[in-house]
């Protein structure tokens, strides 16, 4: 038994020295301190791994400009002389850092414009709170379960005093909630989740004199070092709505603000006439800013009879709303609302109604095979669900659970798997404008056929679900915001209605309802940002598109402008898939690529017989690249080109060289597969060539129904707490059977 137990600790030792000799990259993981004041100058020490050679830091303000201060002892902390200028923007920030050794991810931290008082400890009743002057923002950690800050000032009548908690979006696990409490101990106002963001703001107007307490909490009693906050505390300007949330390109128009400590309660703005599409935020004082969306169409102000294209502007405030409007039969009109993304904290609904107010049906889907759900429950966004038995299902096929119509994306290959459905940005899309929803375990699933709302069909011992025309979420990019694409059934008078999904009705609920004719198009995004690949390798760049009102071609990706010794591989975003990915190859003597935007990266697709092209813009234009040291893995394929019929399978080797000592596992990754072709042989660790080889065979399998194509896919190492690195392309010829 003894040795046993000492095999296994030199096992474990083993496996340590491994991973350790693996190549990684610089990270960051936080900033210290977590927030600065505003027109101030002071040392920021970033902490992570491989940060003391530096060569660069990027903030997402020009207002705040930062100089690389002499390394410190700790090769994994940085530190950078900060100046805050006095027009940055309050709230959080973003800050990365491009090193030898890669560019970083980025990092939060705030800008203040108030004294910091750090929270001090036996403040945890109201008895021993602790005296703070305002303004003030304190900054504290809940150190024990059930653990509650407390801290007292002297309020006034009339005085709009305002609360706000900064910890979620500073990586902190604090749910907090904001209690505050008058002289005898009653609650004046209370808030948990301000408006459905993570963190607290209390603001309220104060009814008399007299000494206030202010309690925060956790609200599942958590504790800990990363248990920490960041509390606001003043009589700061904060607008909590503004009304209309939007204009017209090159016109002016008056908005009507609300809120606390506002100097002003209505400012003009006119919209530049080049404008059109951008978010803009008004000259006003505020700790939330005060944004409004400028757009091209003509607007209105909560008008009876809407006429595309037209956008209407109007609130729920008294019951649900609705706009007649006139269609003729087959017309396809574009319903869409901003509100969440413009600070309105509307839920949005849309839905259409027929002259009589009913519902207007979209389509009738009629079950054959029916399943549940097992395991456990599933919320909204998973993209996969555990079925009982998936005999019946096929890849491509439609699915309705719990009000929600999916697509098959891949089914699993033993009982221990989910099956998977088409998915974006990692969150499960839906068809139809359904909306995604949480499904609990046992949960009846239904393979189902899509049929026109008027088909009649015999009993088959299964229900028929009618799917309206309705929306709740729209879905990336839009989240609470609804969209919906309504195509009449008939000529005739038809309801627009805008209701809150939660039922609720007040003045802050502000919208803006766009009516238009279906553009066709799509938006690209780009991941990572700013790539590191290492020298005499490769590393994958994934571009995402989300598509517009339908448009389902062929995106294709080329990037220019690379620097020297630099090169990348044309990618395809295929017709009806969201990703694509381009391979960049560094060579040994690449340049690494600094400062401003260093390449360009351009979309190319065909909509309506035009080409539509669309140039990805960076981040206030940085884009960087950084070549690593050599990788410590090298890997190659067997043939660059494969030959597969529908129906049938190919195999194919992938091989590894070690360098650096790098004496570890690598499990090979197979990335831009055309959909319908899947690597079968994963197992329960993927495709993995283990400590003692230098090579692995997998099998690629081809669907009966793909149709002929000619495609390119990449195979890669994964180096586990490294660095990966891709093989030359292979190209995939799909074959006609």
């Amino acid at each position: 038994m003894r040795a046993h137990f000492l095999l296994l600790i030199a096992l474990v030792l083993s496996a340590r020295a491994v991973v350790a000799q693996s190549y990684a990259a610089a990270t960051l993981g936080s900033v210290s301190p977590s927030g600065v004041l505003r027109g101030a100058t002071m040392a920021l020490t970033l902490s992570g791994s491989r940060l003391h050679d530096a060569t660069g830091v990027f903030f997402d303000d020009d207002a705040i400009v930062g100089q690389l201060l002499p390394p410190a002892a700790n090769r994994n902390q940085l530190r950078i002389e900060t100046t805050i200028g006095s027009t940055a923007r309050l709230g959080i920030h973003r800050v990365f850092v491009q090193t030898p050794h890669g560019t970083t991810n980025a990092v939060t931290f705030t800008v203040g414009d108030w004294p910091a008082v750090a929270e001090q400890p036996g403040n945890g009743s109201a008895l021993t709170a602790q005296r703070v002057t305002l303004p003030c923002t304190v900054t504290g950690t809940l150190t024990s379960p059930g653990d509650a800050d407390h801290f007292v000032f002297e309020g006034r009548r009339g005085q709009e005093f305002v609360a706000e908690v900064v910890a979620s979006q500073l990586r902190s696990r604090l749910n907090s909630v904001l209690t505050l409490f008058d002289e005898q101990g009653r609650i004046v106002a209370e808030n948990n989740d301000y408006d459905h963001r993570p963190d607290s703001l209390l603001a309220v107007r104060l009814e008399r004199d007299g000494r206030y307490v202010l309690r925060l909490r956790d609200f599942e009693n958590q504790s800990g070092n990363d248990v920490s906050y960041r509390l606001n505390l003043g009589e700061f300007p904060l607008v909590t709505s503004v009304f209309p949330l939007g204009l017209q390109r090159g016109t002016t128009a008056q908005f009507t603000l609300t809120g606390f400590n506002l100097k002003q309660t209505t400012v003009s703005f006119t919209a530049p006439a080049d404008g059109a599409g951008k978010t803009i935020t008004l000259p006003v004082e505020s700790l939330h800013p005060a944004q409004v969306a400028v757009r091209e169409f003509r607007e209105a102000l909560a008008p009876a009879k809407i006429a595309g294209p037209m956008i209407v502007n109007d609130r729920i405030a008294h019951g649900h709303p609705g706009y007649r409007f006139t269609a003729r039969r087959q017309q396809r009109i574009v319903f869409e609302i901003e509100a969440r993304r413009l600070g309105s904290p509307l839920d949005s609904v849309i839905e259409i109604l027929d002259s009589t107010g009913r519902l207007v049906p979209r389509a009738t889907l009629r079950p054959v095979a029916e399943t549940v759900m097992v395991l456990n429950d599933r919320d909204s966004v998973a993209t996969g669900l555990r079925l009982l038995s998936w005999n019946d299902l096929a890849i491509n096929d439609y699915v309705y659970v719990g009000g929600e119509v999916i697509q098959v994306l891949q089914l699993p290959l033993g009982p221990d798997e989910d099956v998977r459905f088409r998915s974006l940005r990692g969150a499960r899309q839906t068809l139809l404008d359904t909306t995604p929803v949480a499904h609990a375990m046992n949960s009846s699933v239904y393979k189902v056929q899509v049929h026109s709302p008027e088909r009649t069909f015999p009993p088959n011992g299964m229900p028929l679900f009618t799917v309206h025309y309705r929306n709740d979420d729209g879905g990336s990019p839009l989240g609470k915001d609804s969209r919906l694409t309504f195509t009449a059934p008939a000529d005739g008078a038809y309801v627009v209605r805008i209701s809150d999904a939660r039922g609720q009705v007040s003045d802050r609920y502000s919208f803006r309802l766009t009516m238009r004719e279906p553009v066709p198009g799509y938006r690209l995004t780009m991941g990572p940002e700013h790539p590191n690949v290492p020298r005499g390798g490769s590393a994958v760049v994934t571009f995402t598109a989300d598509r517009i009102d339908g448009f389902d071609g062929e995106i294709r990706l080329q990037l220019d402008g690379l620097p020297g010794g630099w090169h990348a591989t044309e990618g395809i975003i295929q017709a009806g898939e969201a990703t694509g990915n381009v391979v960049l190859y560094a060579a040994d003597d690449a340049a690494t690529a600094a400062g401003r935007l260093a390449f360009q990266v351009t979309g190319t697709a065909v909509i309506n017989g035009q080409v539509a092209t669309q140039r990805l813009e960076a981040e206030r234009g940085v884009r960087l690249l950084t070549a690593l040291p050599r990788p410590d893995v090298m890997v190659t394929t067997d043939r660059t080109q494969v030959v597969i019929q529908p129906g049938r399978e190919v195999t194919l080797t992938a091989r590894i060289e070690r360098h650096n000592k790098f004496a570890g596992r690598v499990p090979v990754e197979v990335r831009n597969l055309p959909h319908g072709v899947r690597v079968l042989d994963v197992g329960l660790n993927g495709v993995l060539i283990t400590e003692q080889q230098q090579s692995r065979q997998f099998v690629l399998y081809c669907e009966p129904w793909v149709k002929p194509l000619t495609w390119t896919f990449f195979v890669g190492g994964k180096v586990e707490g490294g660095v990966d690195n891709f093989a030359q392309p292979v190209t995939l010829t799909v074959a006609a059977k």
